[in-house]
């Protein structure tokens, strides 16, 4: 079954991409991450966080960690939990959708950068925490045990990912040298938002709960995939809305190819990172700092 849940999220991934690049040839060229340069800001910083990663964490430590996440989750209703999890998931893509159309020309645009993040906020974090996470303490009484592995710690080597993870963001600002960036007070807003609106909701939903469940259901690469590719979609799916500027507004072919070549990859990224140290604090600070570099040369005050 693993195998199968492998393959079948890589051909899903290849097929979506294939159909993209036929619909819109010239998508490697035109794709850009917030108007970033994608080599710089995705792609080669996601190939060197993942050799440095591989080459810091030897596989007895990762093997220990992963008992130790397995133990943490013993008795969990993994399936039930992993069905709230994609409910979550669908009410927020769904009501950002949503929420354009039915505000329509009656608000400002501010009202958008408001909102979407609140939603983000109720959907893939605090009624996750409350209906997975802690709930599953009321049966098992291991859902602090997991969220104590990933939050408190103490094992110095688990702390290393701190070196992938600065050089990822530094080839990111190596990549946007040059760039305008905004007085210290707007990048201050900017980090705010790229930590609180965006990195923490999301880092905790789709690695500290999707993916440990899926790896649990389906194995390591399995649910790195399968998470990668959730979270590809998800942005694809999200009509072009993104924090500040949008992911594209050229048809959805192009924003899945968009989605595939950027998310997808940041995605098998933070995947990969999180499955070897199991740290949410690295996590947050390799998904938050990337998007505050990038975000932060084509930030709009709206005012």
């Amino acid at each position: 079954m693993f195998r199968w849940v492998l393959w079948g999220s890589l051909a899903a991934y290849a097929v979506a991409l294939v159909a993209a690049l036929l619909a819109h040839p010239a998508l490697p060229v035109e794709v850009a991450w917030h108007g970033a340069n994608p080599l710089w800001t995705v792609w080669l910083p996601a190939i060197t966080g993942i050799v440095l990663t591989r080459a810091i964490v030897t596989r007895r430590r990762r093997r220990k960690l992963d008992e130790r996440t397995r133990n943490a989750l013993e008795e969990h209703p993994i399936r039930a939990e992993l069905c709230w999890l994609l409910l979550f998931l669908l009410c927020f893509v769904s009501g950002t959708v949503a929420l354009p159309r039915l505000l329509g020309a009656a608000f400002p645009p501010d009202v958008y950068v408001t909102v979407v993040p609140a939603l983000r906020v109720l959907f893939l974090l605090v009624l996750p925490i409350l209906f997975v996470d802690r709930a599953g303490s009321t049966l098992s009484g291991n859902a602090p045990a997991m969220s104590a592995l990933v939050m408190r710690v103490t094992e110095s080597w688990r702390w290393l990912g701190a070196l992938p993870v600065l050089v990822c963001i530094g080839l990111v600002g190596l990549g946007l040298r040059g760039e305008p960036f905004p007085p210290p007070g707007v990048f201050l807003f900017v980090m705010l938002l790229a930590f609180v609106a965006i990195t923490v909701p999301e880092e905790v939903f789709f690695r500290g709960m999707v993916q440990t469940r899926l790896e649990r259901a389906v194995g390591r690469w399995g649910g790195i995939t399968v998470t990668s590719l959730l979270f590809a979609l998800t942005y694809a799916a999200m009509d072009g809305y993104g924090e500040i500027t949008a992911l594209s507004a050229e048809g959805a072919l192009h924003r899945l190819g968009c989605a595939l070549l950027i998310y997808g990859v940041i995605g098998v990224l933070l995947g990969y990172v999180w499955s070897h140290y199991r740290n949410i604090w690295l996590s947050v600070l390799l998904r938050g700092g990337m998007l505050t570099l990038v975000i932060a040369p084509t930030v709009r005050i709206v005012g």
